[in-house]
């Protein structure tokens, strides 16, 4: 029975590198970093805010208890989300895609935005279809693909040109059955965004293939970069065929409430209201109350802002003193991704820090076929930043340490 059930799911999920039966080298899958964690390591390779410290601001907490109190988290809200949640969304958002966004028509709240990523893949993506992603990329732009039985086919990015689309590029890669493109930007893994030139770049070429755009903003609430982060679906060539996922998780530091959104023209948006009850059921009540709280609190953005910011130098400050090792300059968020390939893979390096330093990094493998020399790192763990200076400290004095022989690799 255990090898039919075995048999069957794999006919379904047959790029998956399983959580049970083999082992993964994504370290949020499974219960591995639980266990090098009671071995003594530290976690930073988990995209959760000052993960395993309190995060929570206080307008957050507050807005918990009251709806425990007032008994509102004991029911469901509209599957299609709260309507005062979505009302004061779309009037923040409403001048950062200048145009007027429709809290009945434009917005639907998700359980997080890994659940709102594969929502809005769901209502554009058929099985056998080629969908162009960017390399590289956040591995659900992958994986989801595999799940809906559709074909990734990768776009290359420049880490000289800084990460940037360009028309040619997207040209190369497309065919009689490209049916999308879903890309993160700001990108996650590199935490660089998408310049003006690349967006009407995108525009014209999704415009011509009448193709539809799927994009993961998680990370655009901090922006580190002089230059302005543009939201995708701003432009007006590709409102209509774009759809934004966000999120409260990184920005505002409420991982665990679960909180994501859909942003889309009511042409798109018409088929996940349909399909919302099915579905979704509807985003926790409390994590509702909690978003619309954090919203309404601004000083949260800018507390993280400055935090975060200063975080990324830090990591700067720290690695680039370990000879070989390249640095992409940090635009955003709390990521940084670094090119380890005069050490050996990703893999290789991640495994050796784990054993050297104690500490616990993403192998870049899982983030599309050019990370397979790199790792992630998240800097934003850790309430006490001189926690996270001590754990790039360990990091840097074992590299430096690297042992020279290719066997010692293994």
């Amino acid at each position: 029975m255990e090898q039919h059930s075995q048999h069957l799911a794999s006919t379904r999920i047959q790029s998956f590198t399983g959580g049970l039966f083999s082992e993964v080298t994504k370290a949020d899958v499974g219960e591995n970093a639980s266990k090098l964690m009671s071995e003594g390591c530290d976690l930073l390779a988990w995209a959760d805010p000052y993960f395993p410290d309190s995060s929570t601001p206080e307008s957050v907490q507050t807005a918990l208890i009251d709806s425990a109190k007032a008994g509102f988290c004991a029911h469901y809200t509209m599957p299609i989300g709260d309507k005062q949640l979505r009302q004061q969304l779309a009037t923040h958002l409403t001048p950062e895609f200048n145009r007027q966004i429709n809290s009945s028509r434009n917005i639907i709240i998700t359980p997080g935005s890994d659940a709102g990523l594969f929502y809005a893949m769901t209502a554009i993506i058929n099985p056998g279809d080629e969908v162009i992603v960017t390399d590289p990329c956040y591995p659900s732009n992958i994986s989801n693909l595999s799940l809906l039985q559709a074909h990734p086919v990768f776009l290359p990015l420049d880490a000289d040109n800084n990460f940037q689309i360009t028309y040619k590029a997207l040209e190369s890669v497309a065919t009689s059955r490209t049916r999308a493109i879903v890309l993160t930007n700001p990108n996650n893994p590199t935490t660089t965004f998408l310049r003006k030139q690349s967006l009407e770049d995108l525009a014209k070429f999704a415009k011509e293939k009448d193709i539809a755009v799927i994009c993961d903003e998680a990370f655009c609430d901090h922006i580190y970069s002089s230059e302005r982060f543009i939201p995708t679906a701003s432009l007006d060539a590709l409102w209509e065929r774009t759809l934004t996922v966000r999120s409260f998780s990184k920005g505002y530091g409420l991982s665990g409430i679960r909180v994501g959104y859909i942003i889309g023209p009511d042409t798109l948006m018409d088929k996940l209201y349909g399909a919302a009850v099915n579905v979704l059921g509807a985003t926790a009540s409390a994590g509702q109350s909690a978003a619309l709280a954090a919203l309404n609190d601004p000083k949260i953005l800018t507390d993280f802002f400055a935090d975060f910011s200063q975080r990324a130098t830090m990591v700067e400050d720290v690695l680039s003193q370990v000879p070989g090792l390249h640095i992409t300059p940090i635009e955003s968020g709390f990521l940084s991704w670094i090119d380890v390939s005069a050490f050996g893979t990703g893999d290789e390096v991640a495994q050796y820090l784990v054993r050297e330093a104690q500490v616990i990094v993403n192998s870049g493998a899982p983030y599309g076929p050019s990370g397979s020399h790199h790792i992630r790192i998240v800097q934003g763990v850790f309430r006490d930043p001189s926690r996270m200076r001590d754990a790039l400290e360990r990091i840097k004095i074992a590299l430096l340490k690297w042992p020279k022989s290719s066997a010692s690799h293994q």
